[in-house]
This record gives structure tokens, sequence and C-alpha cells, in this order.
């Protein structure tokens, strides 16, 4: 998980929705901060990239199937 403070990752989130001409309501702003924090975390936990066998199966061909 990646650790930022609090403010900074508003911040960041705020400058992420600015950067893109994104406009949220009130009532999602907590909900799409969520999912902008487990974003996050997603790109952290997969800096390294997945291995073949974790790629989602249509990726790459099955054994013994070309591309």
């Amino acid at each position: 998980m990646m650790s930022s403070s609090p403010t900074l990752l508003e911040t960041e989130f705020d400058a992420c929705l600015s950067r893109h001409g994104i406009t949220i309501s009130a009532e999602r702003r907590e909900a799409m901060y969520q999912a902008f924090l487990a974003f996050r975390d997603l790109i952290s936990a997969n800096r390294e990239g997945l291995t073949p066998d974790q790629e989602p199966a249509f990726i790459h061909p099955a054994p013994g199937e070309t591309a």
C-alpha cells in the first residue's frame, strides 16, 4: 500500500480531477476518492508487473496455442 498523508492524497485527487476536467458531485466524492485510493494501491502492488500466470487469460494464448 502506498503511504502518504491524507492531506497530500486529497490534494493529488483534486489535482487529477482538475487536470482531466472531471467534476464530481458532493454525494459521489467520497466513493470516488476511495476508488482513487484503491487504484493507487493496485498500481503500487503491481509495480513489478505480472507474470504470464498472473495475467488475465485473454492476454496470453493457452498452452499449445499460437497467438
